[in-house]
Protein backbone atom coordinates (compact mmCIF):
# COMPACT_ATOMS: atom_id res chain seq x y z
CA UNK A 1 0.00 0.00 0.00
CA UNK A 2 1.34 3.36 -0.94
CA UNK A 3 1.97 6.27 1.56
CA UNK A 4 -0.76 8.54 2.03
CA UNK A 5 1.70 11.69 1.13
CA UNK A 6 3.13 10.28 -1.73
CA UNK A 7 -0.60 9.76 -2.99
CA UNK A 8 -1.62 13.18 -2.33
CA UNK A 9 1.60 15.01 -3.62
CA UNK A 10 0.31 12.88 -6.75
CA UNK A 11 -2.58 13.99 -6.11
CA UNK A 12 -2.14 17.80 -5.60
CA UNK A 13 -0.09 17.70 -8.89
CA UNK A 14 -2.63 16.61 -10.92
CA UNK A 15 -4.86 19.16 -9.44
CA UNK A 16 -2.35 21.96 -11.17
CA UNK A 17 -2.57 20.16 -14.13
CA UNK A 18 -6.15 20.25 -14.26
CA UNK A 19 -6.82 23.80 -12.53
CA UNK A 20 -2.98 25.54 -12.85
CA UNK A 21 -4.51 29.05 -12.92
CA UNK A 22 -6.74 28.53 -9.47
CA UNK A 23 -3.39 27.19 -7.50
CA UNK A 24 -0.55 29.47 -9.76
CA UNK A 25 -2.08 32.01 -10.76
CA UNK A 26 -1.16 31.10 -14.64
CA UNK A 27 0.16 27.87 -16.49
CA UNK A 28 3.59 28.50 -16.32
CA UNK A 29 6.21 26.08 -15.66
CA UNK A 30 8.45 28.63 -13.98
CA UNK A 31 5.67 29.28 -11.38
CA UNK A 32 5.00 25.61 -10.91
CA UNK A 33 9.16 25.53 -10.19
CA UNK A 34 8.84 28.00 -7.81
CA UNK A 35 5.64 26.34 -6.14
CA UNK A 36 7.73 23.14 -5.68
CA UNK A 37 10.82 24.73 -4.20
CA UNK A 38 8.49 26.14 -1.63
CA UNK A 39 6.50 22.65 -0.89
CA UNK A 40 9.91 21.34 -0.93
CA UNK A 41 11.44 23.95 1.82
CA UNK A 42 7.91 23.81 3.64
CA UNK A 43 8.68 20.43 4.35
CA UNK A 44 12.16 20.46 5.25
CA UNK A 45 11.78 23.62 7.41
CA UNK A 46 9.04 21.36 9.38
CA UNK A 47 11.03 18.13 9.40
CA UNK A 48 8.84 16.39 6.98
CA UNK A 49 11.46 13.79 5.64
CA UNK A 50 11.37 12.39 3.04
CA UNK A 51 9.08 14.21 1.15
CA UNK A 52 8.03 11.54 -0.92
CA UNK A 53 7.87 8.47 0.82
CA UNK A 54 8.13 5.42 -1.59
CA UNK A 55 8.79 7.49 -4.88
CA UNK A 56 11.51 8.76 -6.62
CA UNK A 57 12.60 12.05 -5.57
CA UNK A 58 12.35 14.70 -7.87
CA UNK A 59 15.92 14.59 -8.42
CA UNK A 60 15.59 11.42 -9.73
CA UNK A 61 12.76 13.63 -12.15
CA UNK A 62 15.63 16.07 -12.74
CA UNK A 63 18.09 13.39 -14.26
CA UNK A 64 14.73 11.95 -16.17
CA UNK A 65 14.52 15.35 -17.93
CA UNK A 66 18.10 16.19 -18.07
CA UNK A 67 18.84 12.45 -20.06
CA UNK A 68 15.48 12.91 -22.20
CA UNK A 69 16.91 16.26 -23.83
CA UNK A 70 20.87 15.24 -23.68
CA UNK A 71 21.34 17.93 -21.08
CA UNK A 72 22.95 15.40 -18.54
CA UNK A 73 25.76 18.25 -17.55
CA UNK A 74 23.29 21.11 -17.46
CA UNK A 75 23.00 23.15 -14.16
CA UNK A 76 19.54 24.04 -15.30
CA UNK A 77 16.61 22.18 -13.63
CA UNK A 78 14.42 20.05 -14.91
CA UNK A 79 12.05 23.35 -15.40
CA UNK A 80 14.60 25.35 -17.01
CA UNK A 81 15.59 22.95 -19.70
CA UNK A 82 11.76 22.51 -20.53
CA UNK A 83 11.52 26.30 -20.66
CA UNK A 84 14.24 27.09 -22.98
CA UNK A 85 13.65 23.90 -24.84
CA UNK A 86 10.70 25.28 -25.92
CA UNK A 87 12.20 28.80 -26.70
CA UNK A 88 10.79 30.56 -23.50
CA UNK A 89 7.25 29.39 -24.11
CA UNK A 90 5.84 28.54 -20.47
CA UNK A 91 2.64 26.66 -21.30
CA UNK A 92 4.58 24.13 -23.78
CA UNK A 93 6.83 23.58 -21.19
CA UNK A 94 3.92 23.02 -18.18
CA UNK A 95 2.20 20.66 -20.40
CA UNK A 96 5.60 18.79 -21.63
CA UNK A 97 6.15 18.84 -17.55
CA UNK A 98 3.29 16.59 -16.98
CA UNK A 99 3.63 14.37 -19.92
CA UNK A 100 7.37 13.44 -19.03
CA UNK A 101 5.57 13.10 -14.88
CA UNK A 102 3.46 10.40 -16.73
CA UNK A 103 5.90 9.26 -18.85
CA UNK A 104 8.08 9.07 -15.38
CA UNK A 105 5.65 7.62 -13.20
CA UNK A 106 4.97 4.66 -15.60
CA UNK A 107 9.00 4.14 -16.21
CA UNK A 108 8.98 3.64 -11.94
CA UNK A 109 6.10 2.09 -11.34
CA UNK A 110 7.26 -0.68 -13.82
CA UNK A 111 10.93 -0.79 -12.07
CA UNK A 112 8.81 -0.94 -8.74
CA UNK A 113 7.20 -3.70 -9.87
CA UNK A 114 9.75 -5.57 -11.36
CA UNK A 115 11.77 -5.32 -8.43
CA UNK A 116 9.20 -6.91 -6.18
CA UNK A 117 8.16 -9.60 -8.22
CA UNK A 118 11.66 -11.06 -8.28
Amino acid sequence: MKNPLYQSFYHHLNIIRLRPTNVLGEKSICLLNTYLSGYETYAMIHNIDPIYPESPSFAEFDRFVKKRYNSEYSTLNWAYILYYHFNEDDEMAFDECFRLLDEFKAQETDLQFTTSSE
